[in-house]
């Protein structure tokens, strides 16, 4: 009884040392923890989706797959990492450049990477555990669900994009600067090109009726309404 009793009373002495540290820490960060309502997750609105899209895109992909810990572990980091990638601010007028802050430079002050490419070197090539065809057939099986997770996952984040992002929600019209997804009637929204606005074309009454937009392959005029806002104008 009393060498129970020792063991919980050293595992509460550690406890309360990493509480301590972790508040110290916290305190040197100056981090500070705000919370929203209690079961009103739609305080939290715009995060909260991103949860949800992961969620839904973790339910239909990894449902019945077969994965150990540590690979489960490395779908979601590389997802992790696609999601912390994507763009929030691009700078300067160069769409088709890489000048873009993501979420990756206020965490950790550059872009993320992807997990490197299997190399098979000169290992042996055999079936155990250990050999090489199981490690390269485990690596590919994970990648797939990767890939699956990460499709999903940007259909629904699109998606999002494509149901709120337009001008007449937030009262205002297309302007020059403000970046885009272009819609193509013939292609799904995952696949649609994002741009920036170089000019805008006002009817004889002053409304935007139409736009040019800068992409990465060129650049396309299309109706105001086949454009989906995503980030506006610096200027707005």
């Amino acid at each position: 009884m009393y060498s129970r009793f020792c063991t919980f009373q050293n595992l509460l002495d550690d406890a309360e040392a990493i509480i301590f540290r972790s508040h110290r820490k916290l305190n040197e960060e100056r981090i500070r923890w705000k919370f929203i309502t209690p079961r009103a997750p739609w305080c939290g609105g715009y995060w909260e989706r991103l949860i949800r899209s992961i969620k839904n895109a973790l339910r239909k992909t990894i449902r019945g797959a077969l994965l150990r810990y540590d690979e489960l572990h490395t779908v979601l980091c590389e997802i992790e990492a696609r999601i912390n990638d994507r763009p929030l601010v691009f700078i300067g007028d160069d769409i088709a450049g890489e000048a873009a802050l993501t979420p990756a430079h206020f965490l950790i002050g550059r872009e993320l990477s992807r997990l490197p490419s299997v190399s098979t070197g000169v290992y042996r090539r055999d079936d155990t555990q250990s050999g090489v065809n199981h490690l390269i057939r485990r690596w590919r099986y994970q990648q797939r669900l990767t890939a699956q997770l990460w499709k999903r996952w940007k259909q629904e984040y699109i998606t999002t994009l494509a149901t709120n992002g337009r001008w007449y929600k937030t009262d205002q019209e297309p302007k020059v600067g403000d970046i885009v997804l272009v819609h193509e009637p013939s292609t799904t929204w995952i696949k649609w090109r994002i741009g920036r606005i170089i000019e805008i074309y006002p009817s004889e009454n002053g409304v935007i009726r139409s736009a040019t937009v800068k992409t990465k392959q060129g650049t396309v005029t299309r109706f105001a309404r086949s454009l989906r806002l995503v980030e506006p104008s610096s200027d707005a």
